[in-house]
């Protein structure tokens, strides 16, 4: 019997991937991939971010600034690159802050994974 492949974005980390291969009703193997590795992800996940940004806080974002913060959890670089671009007081964060860092995150995801 041949065997069946699927491939898979991990639910809750954009940047893990795996594959699933099944041959006679039993697992042949299994192979990760962190980004990079198989799969250069990483030009989507920054298209996805500058379209989030200018949709939510209509913010120009450059990839040096994209890049340079690579690895942190997608609300938090969001809520950064809204300090470093002077959208949110560095000293004084707000609850509009958040919430704003917080929708971008949401938007990422979504139009990363139409992607």
């Amino acid at each position: 019997m041949p065997g069946v492949c699927y491939y898979y974005q991990h639910p809750e980390y954009a940047n893990y991937y795996y594959f699933v291969i099944i041959s006679s009703c039993y697992m042949k193997a299994i192979i990760f991939d962190m980004d990079g590795v198989l799969v250069e992800s990483m030009p989507y996940h920054y298209q996805a971010m500058k379209t989030a940004i200018k949709e939510v806080a209509n913010i120009d974002l450059d990839k040096r600034t994209f890049y340079w913060l690579e690895g942190m959890p997608v609300a938090e670089m969001a809520l950064e690159i809204l300090k470093i671009k002077g959208y949110a007081d560095v000293k004084n964060i707000t609850n509009k802050d958040i919430q704003a860092s917080e929708n971008i995150a949401k938007r990422k995801k979504e139009l990363f994974n139409v992607i």
